[in-house]
């Protein structure tokens, strides 16, 4: 068996259609998008890049017809045999959702999804602060209506932990969000009122205007790594 290398930064190939958001499957169960939001409005793109050599350590690539799933700004990542983990990056937010197909066990689905939730959170800070960065990233769901190149109706957790419903207002057709299904799988793991996996008595920075959670560099090592 031969070792390789691989350099995210090196990938040209455009992600496929229907990679990122496959067709609707009734035994491909799918979690709402849950984003990392760069406060300042800009990420660049070697974050990402480390992000994905990062996930890499901790979980295979997932394969599609015997080919890796690892594309120019997107990467699947295979949590279990059941669960797999989409990773993609567009302007200033990193987005991650999860696919479980024939499971059974549902409870399995949301310690999955909060100990990817943990690991992507406690990286992004850990590779900020390699780079000499100060960037902030905060945690938002979005609304299921939305395209993958769209940074549109994105809600802070924290908003969606005080109120049972949302109103989205980013397409023709205004609506209504449940907030609960939205958060579903990626904070089912009582950690709800502690802000997005930080340990109970830690505080989080949240603004008053609703967004979403942030930690600074001296609270990120209080982040659970599932």
């Amino acid at each position: 068996e031969e070792d390789y290398y691989l350099a995210p930064c090196m990938l040209r190939q455009a992600t496929p259609k229907g990679v990122i958001y496959p067709k609707s499957d009734p035994e491909n169960e799918a979690t709402s998008v849950l984003c990392f939001v760069c406060k300042g409005k800009f990420l660049p793109t070697p974050i990402f890049h480390r992000l994905v050599g990062a996930c890499l350590t901790r979980w295979p690539i997932a394969k599609k017809r015997s080919e890796n799933q690892i594309y120019c700004g997107c990467c699947v990542f295979c949590l279990d045999h059941h669960h797999r983990l989409t990773l993609h990056f567009f302007g200033h937010v990193i987005f991650a959702r999860a696919f479980g197909r024939g499971v059974t066990d549902k409870s399995q689905s949301s310690k999955l999804c909060t100990i990817a939730r943990n690991f992507i959170f406690e990286n992004l800070h850990k590779i900020t602060k390699s780079l000499g960065q100060s960037l902030q990233f905060e945690m938002y769901m979005q609304c299921p209506n939305c395209d993958a190149d769209s940074t549109e109706g994105l809600f802070a957790v924290p908003l969606l932990q005080k109120h049972e419903k949302v109103v989205c207002d980013s397409h023709d057709d205004i609506h209504t969000l449940v907030s609960q299904h939205l958060l579903r799988f990626w904070f089912e793991d009582g950690e709800q009122t502690v802000m997005g996996g930080i340990e109970k008595g830690k505080e989080s920075s949240v603004s008053e205007q609703g967004e979403g959670v942030s930690v600074d560099r001296e609270s990120s090592s209080s982040i659970k790594n599932g």
